[in-house]
């Protein structure tokens, strides 16, 4: 790779600006680790690369280019990170919840602005759908509490609209 880079200095390098070539070679590092962390195929890298800078290779790219797409496959990490996480802490929601695989465990009964709407046997994440198309973007799930009885056990949800 030494070779190729000397071969090729990076777009506006030149060999009187020697202090520019470790920080090229850093970026391209940068893009390299995080192409390989995202596990972006060869086709995939190409073509995010046309469409970010309208080029298919980094080594060609300006160093605000490179800074750019660098900026972007942290974002896409970050965010892929975010949206395992958060599958995971729904996963422990419902499951503390009696919700495990998509079974329903647990009775639920439905309030709105304190009154009674309906007792169901649906998921956690229909109900909230439900409500929200119901009642608007504005219904909020504000309590959930755990309500027992002598033989059952009921989820008590209470939204606000």
């Amino acid at each position: 790779m030494a070779q190729i880079l000397q071969d090729h200095p990076p777009q506006g390098a030149s060999s009187t600006q020697p202090q520019d070539y470790p920080h090229y070679l850093s970026q391209l590092g940068a893009i390299h680790a995080l192409r390989d962390e995202l596990e972006l195929t060869p086709q995939q890298y190409r073509r995010l690369l046309q469409r970010l800078t309208g080029s298919t290779s980094a080594k060609y790219m300006t160093p605000e280019e490179r800074e750019r797409l660098i900026a972007f496959l942290v974002l896409h990490r970050d965010l892929s990170d975010l949206a395992a996480r958060t599958q995971a802490a729904l996963e422990h929601l419902n499951a503390s919840f009696g919700l495990v695989g998509g079974e329903v465990a647990m009775a639920k009964e439905v309030y709105l602005n304190g009154d009674f709407l309906t007792r169901t046997q649906a998921s956690l994440e229909s109900i909230i759908a439900m409500m929200r198309t119901r009642y608007g973007d504005d219904a909020r799930l504000v309590c959930a509490s755990e309500e027992r009885e002598v033989d059952e056990t009921s989820l008590k949800l209470e939204f606000v609209a």
